[in-house]
């Protein structure tokens, strides 16, 4: 993607291979929180950041939040979207991040810490609270990697 590029909703649905009838609904239902403003007669218009932030609801949605024959899914909705958009938040808190965020597995997820890429997976909060092991981690490096490779795929450019 080009720097300030924005797609419209149709295109990043097709980027992601994301159904868009159950994005919207997501929207609406305010599962996903963090989706940028629709404006009347264009739409929404994403930017990088809100692609990799969609692209970690998205793996989250596929991945643990499938209901199975065994068991129910593994995370909602609503905790998916919490935290892409704590995500969302970090990557435009710092746009050149590199590595990975940490976030604690304290239900809130509301702060995350900025590490290396081969850094042992740590939080640590106000009062020390955190933990070396108990953290949920996502790779800024390869979600943007990801998001960049669907769109060269999309748009021809490979």
């Amino acid at each position: 993607m080009k720097p300030n590029q924005k797609l419209p909703t149709l295109a990043v649905c097709d980027v992601l291979n994301i159904d868009r009838q159950r994005l919207n609904e997501d929207i609406a239902s305010g599962a996903y929180p963090c989706a940028p403003r629709a404006h009347a007669r264009t739409g929404r218009f994403w930017d990088e950041a809100d692609m990799c932030a969609l692209r970690v609801y998205s793996f989250m949605m596929n991945v643990y939040g499938v209901e199975q024959a065994t068991r129910k899914p593994a995370i909602s909705k609503r905790v998916a979207g919490m935290y892409a958009e704590a995500v969302l938040a970090a990557l435009r808190a710092d746009p050149d991040a590199t590595g990975r965020f940490d976030f604690p597995l304290d239900g809130f997820n509301d702060g995350c810490v900025a590490r290396a890429e081969g850094d042992a997976p740590s939080f640590w909060g106000p009062n020390d609270t955190g933990s070396e092991v108990a953290t949920i981690c996502f790779s800024i490096d390869g979600i943007r990697q990801q998001v960049r490779a669907r769109y060269k795929q999309w748009a021809g450019e490979e």
